[in-house]
């Protein structure tokens, strides 16, 4: 086929283009610490689409957490236990050794991968008013694995009071600490100060970090990092894994009756990592 000089001027410009393009998304890796009931849903779906970055380098916390429930008493839950926070730091490791341009789900802060000098991974991370977030992990909880609790307003109630009075409520009103500084200390919840500053120190140094309640700053910072423009589309997970609206009111009546002031004095902790964050 015989092409006129002009158009293949033209193709060949745009095959320059597109390889320029093609090569600059690939320079751009990022990590992105997704912290449980942050929005991260949102924001790693306006990540891939940005970098052009596909599925393969999630770490599925579904997935993680039968894995690990495998290896513990079945008396003892996996979520929030070292066992799953040490699993899911093998695949952040696996997933950077083989170079994805997007790793994202929940895993905690690895503070060897997090301090070498010459990585070519940026850090991301979206952190949300801990009462707001501990209060939501709750909900979601109940639509999600204990629909039949979520029938009754009084029974939302009866297990609220219980989750207060736990070893898990504990581990979600430090969960910051955990997931920012866990590594350093080994996860030991006896440590939890330390944990707390350590995450402190970890948090200031994240090449881009903001809060869920101010996406569109996060979105500056890493359009003015990259050059790439991101849009972060709100979504609620909650809504969409209820089977009926019936749920979702005794939801929001139950909501209404919790003393915020006093949750946001229970995660106390987790409110002086999350005032670091950008408002």
């Amino acid at each position: 086929m015989n092409l006129r000089p002009s158009i293949r001027r033209s193709l060949g410009k745009g095959r320059n283009l597109l390889s320029h393009l093609e090569e600059k998304v690939t320079d751009q890796k990022w990590i992105f610490l997704h912290l449980p009931k942050c929005g991260g849903t949102s924001v790693a779906a306006g990540l891939q689409r940005a970098l052009g970055a596909g599925p393969e380098g999630f770490i599925d916390p579904v997935q993680t957490r039968e894995w690990a429930q495998r290896d513990l008493p079945k008396t003892d839950r996996a979520e929030g236990s070292a066992r799953l926070f040490r699993l899911r730091l093998t695949l952040l490791r696996e997933y950077a050794d083989r170079g994805h341009p997007l790793i994202f789900g929940y895993f905690p802060l690895d503070e060897h991968l997090f301090s070498e000098g010459s990585t070519e991974y940026c850090w991301l991370t979206v952190l949300r008013a801990p009462a707001e977030r501990v209060l939501s992990q709750f909900t979601y909880g109940l639509l999600t694995r204990e629909q039949s609790v979520a029938a009754s307003v009084t029974a939302v109630k009866k297990q609220w009071q219980s989750f207060l009075g736990s070893d898990y409520f504990q581990f979600h009103a430090n969960l910051y600490a955990y997931y920012l500084g866990g590594h350093a200390v080994g996860f030991d919840r006896s440590r939890v100060d330390e944990m707390r500053s350590c995450a402190k120190a970890n948090l200031r140094k994240f090449d881009v970090y903001g809060r869920l309640e101010n996406l569109p700053d996060v979105a500056s910072d890493f359009r003015s990092l990259t050059g790439f423009d991101v849009e972060f589309r709100r979504l609620n997970s909650s809504q969409v894994n209820s089977d009926t609206q019936e749920q979702m009111r005794v939801i929001e009546q139950f909501e209404k009756s919790i003393d915020r002031e006093e949750l946001r004095e229970r995660t106390q902790g987790d409110v002086e990592i999350y005032n670091l964050a950008r408002g």
